[in-house]
């Protein structure tokens, strides 16, 4: 009975888990800045999920039950924002200036207004500080543009801050970005390549220390794979069904890099523009692939972790990851490395869950029947799990 009671209250704190997390992680928020002068020009793309979440923590009579209700509840939306979302110029706090309300693109998931900072001095040591979403595992892609030079960082929940000392940048891209077709080319501003303006720009650009966004280079696209990977609890999930399902080292090591093959091929793919799945399908999908393992490994424990099924639920995952890569800027035909990194991060990530996973698993197995029990007990759970996944995300 003691056993029953226990399964249960796990199951329940579970099933709460889930209800919070129903969505992918990728679902990114972003925001691209221009400077003009003193002020700044922020346009905001915020996931629209995201945003539900942070109404329902708010106090309100009525809280909104849907996407096509944010618009009502803009009001409280940016005073959010406003609070959460910061700049200062040499320590010296930029004055905001919020429009009335906010715009809500329905079929593409998006809450859209634009704020402009405007700054005491001239730019300097900029300090960008977002906190939109606390503690939840969101995160956030931003886009700072000074004449001609482009810098992208990536915030999460541990790194909220970045500096940027924009006298310093290099004025050595473009002005445009478009997601679609990378960069293009734009007719110089008046005065970037005259004398004085070679002497302001030398130098690089702030890197970011502890704490703060990460300057989305190869190294921070590696970075960012990694905490997608361990921020995805559906992703995590399935690669422990992997793993209690691998009944040989070598099972194991065919399935995840089989797993991670398929997976980093589908994101390449996706950066070429050649493969692409709406997420309406993408997501209940990954949910399903849960479910099947855990069927799987219960139903038919001798062939649960095959090569085919890692194989093709890596494609599932992949499609899922692939709706990241237009925020993220990656493509097929980057330079710097960005799409190599997320995958390698992606890579590496998957094996700090399965190995440590792999190694407690052989050490159970030396203990008579207390594996079998706790395989069981997982798979069933994980099933279950999954299933409310699939059903929230319908």
């Amino acid at each position: 009975m003691r056993r029953f009671l226990l399964a249960v209250i796990i199951i329940v704190n579970g099933l709460g888990v889930v209800a919070k997390v129903a969505g992918h992680p990728l679902a990114l928020s972003r925001w691209q800045a221009r400077t003009d002068g003193r002020d700044v020009h922020f346009d905001f793309s915020l996931d629209a999920s995201a945003v539900l979440d942070l109404i329902a923590r708010s106090p309100s009579d009525r809280p909104a039950s849907g996407i096509g209700e944010i618009a009502a509840h803009g009001d409280k939306v940016l005073a959010h924002v406003r609070e959460a979302f910061t700049v200062s110029n040499t320590d010296l706090p930029c004055a905001g200036t919020f429009p009335p309300t906010v715009t809500v693109d329905e079929p593409g998931g998006k809450v859209r207004f634009g704020v402009r900072y405007r700054c005491p001095t001239e730019l300097g040591l900029l300090t960008i500080e977002s906190r939109l979403f606390g503690a939840e595992a969101h995160d956030t892609i931003g886009d700072f543009i000074h004449v001609r030079a482009f810098e992208r960082y990536f915030f999460s929940r541990t790194m909220a801050k970045v500096r940027i000392d924009v006298p310093q940048l290099r004025q050595v891209l473009p002005a445009d970005v478009n997601r679609h077709a990378g960069w293009q080319g734009a007719e110089p501003p008046p005065g970037v390549f005259d004398e004085r303006a070679k002497h302001a720009v030398r130098g690089r650009p702030i890197t970011a220390g502890a704490g703060e966004a990460t300057r989305l280079d190869g190294w921070g696209a590696f970075r960012s794979g990694v905490l997608h990977v361990l921020s995805g609890l559906d992703h995590v999930l399935f690669l422990v069904l992997l793993v209690i399902g691998s009944r040989s080292v070598l099972q194991l090591v065919v399935a995840v890099v089989g797993f991670s093959v398929a997976h980093g091929a589908v994101l390449a793919l996706a950066a070429a523009g050649l493969l692409s799945l709406s997420p309406r399908l993408a997501e209940p999908l990954i949910a399903l692939s849960i479910v099947w393992m855990a069927g799987s490994n219960v139903l038919r424990p001798e062939g649960a972790a095959k090569a085919g099924a890692a194989l093709g639920f890596g494609v599932v995952h992949g499609l899922g990851f692939a709706g990241a890569l237009g925020a993220l800027g990656l493509s097929a035909g980057s330079t710097d490395g960005l799409l190599a990194g997320f995958n390698a991060g992606a890579f590496v990530a998957q094996w700090l869950v399965a190995l440590p996973l792999a190694l407690a698993s052989a050490w159970l197995r030396v203990r008579s029947g207390g594996p079998q029990r706790l395989s069981l007990g997982v798979n069933l759970v994980a099933g279950l799990v999954g299933l409310v996944w699939f059903v929230l995300r319908l």
